[in-house]
């Protein structure tokens, strides 16, 4: 009863597995369809803000040119956010096909019906043949007294009442060993009964885990395919903005210095990087999507942050960051880095030679 109740809590536990797995792969359905809704957004979006951002002649001619120039960078985003939706492929569907789940119904009727099949046999017809066997034994060593016997006359009453006794104990042995039997073929049929429902369930949880094997994949490539669009895809329009802001505050910088009487206008004009980034951001935060940037001097992190780059620079130490090139990016949702943010780290070579003189000492 033991194997029994264990079987049937496994065969449970592939019911739950089922529908967790089943609901996730309907999510990342849902979830393929809203990023088609919000990557056409996010297409029109950047279309409209790249007609609104010409530069007109209110700039000076030198001016003028440089910011010609981040608009012709900004067209460059604008037409990778262009191509999103075809990157994102919506006309080929998820994989959803999987074998035949066995659900508690199903194993429920499976169930009965193997009852119904052993029903049908009555406990009796198990047992005669058993109790044929037993009954040929008795009837072999019964008295010579019995029926077809020849008993020689006797007057003897005490002889008489003992054989009587002796007839109905023979009787009662005869009843008692055909009950017992009776008994031990039952318990044997509960017996057979379980391990037929035993080996029911263990064939159906066979079969569910493969199914629940089919489903993972199908979740795992469902996920692969999200974050592969969101690396290869939505993030490099994210570079590219990334890196026209840092230009588009270096020229203001630039401009600041000089007092140049086109600061104020220049600066609002390169707003429309940021208005552009938060709306990248917009449709990051809706899929569980992050993007960090580390702070400048904070020290670097091998599992979050990338060198692409060593510089010198007295007023930093050694191993501090110096510049982002590229934001990280992060599946919120999985609490993992889907690739790490690119940047350039200060190694300062007073500290190198000074390492190289302890290790010759």
């Amino acid at each position: 009863m033991s194997e029994f109740k264990d079987t049937l809590k496994s065969f449970g536990k592939t019911q739950t597995d089922y529908q967790e797995k089943a609901n996730s792969l309907d999510k990342w359905k849902n979830q393929f369809q809203g990023l088609e809704t919000e990557v056409t957004k996010l297409m029109s979006f950047f279309e409209q803000k790249y007609e609104e951002s010409a530069v007109d002649d209110d700039f000076s001619e030198d001016v003028k040119a440089k910011l010609e120039n981040r608009r012709d960078g900004i067209r460059l985003s604008v037409k990778s956010a262009s191509r999103l939706l075809r990157r994102l492929n919506p006309e080929k569907p998820l994989e959803t096909e999987i074998d035949e789940f066995i659900n508690d119904e199903v194993m429920r009727e499976k169930l009965m019906f193997s009852e119904q099949q052993e029903a049908s046999v009555e406990p009796e017809e198990a047992v005669t043949e058993t109790i044929a066997q037993e009954s040929d034994i008795v009837t072999a060593n019964e008295d010579p007294t019995e029926e077809g016997a020849e008993i020689a006359p006797s007057h003897d009453e005490e002889v008489l009442e003992e054989a009587a006794e002796a007839e109905e104990a023979n009787t009662i042995t005869n009843e008692d060993q055909q009950i017992e039997l009776q008994e031990q073929v039952t318990v044997q049929q509960q017996d057979q009964s379980i391990q037929a429902k035993i080996e029911l369930l263990k064939e159906a949880i066979e079969n569910n885990q493969h199914v629940l094997d089919q489903l993972d994949e199908h979740n795992q490539a469902a996920q692969k395919r999200f974050l592969t669009f969101i690396e290869k895809g939505v993030a490099p329009v994210l570079d590219g903005l990334f890196s026209g802001d840092k230009y588009g505050k270096e020229l203001l910088e630039q401009l600041s210095s000089e007092n140049s009487a086109d600061c104020e206008k220049v600066e609002k004009w390169l707003e429309i990087y940021q208005i552009l980034m938060n709306e990248i951001k917009r449709l990051f935060d809706m899929f569980s999507i992050e993007y960090f940037s580390p702070e400048i001097g904070e020290s670097f992190n091998e599992l979050k942050h990338e060198p692409i780059g060593v510089v010198e620079d007295p007023a930093f130490q050694d191993e501090q960051i110096k510049e982002v090139v590229r934001y990280g990016l992060t599946f919120i949702k999985e609490e993992f880095d889907i690739r790490p943010a690119q940047v350039i780290v200060v190694k300062n070579k007073q500290v190198v030679e000074q390492r190289g003189n302890e290790d010759e000492v």
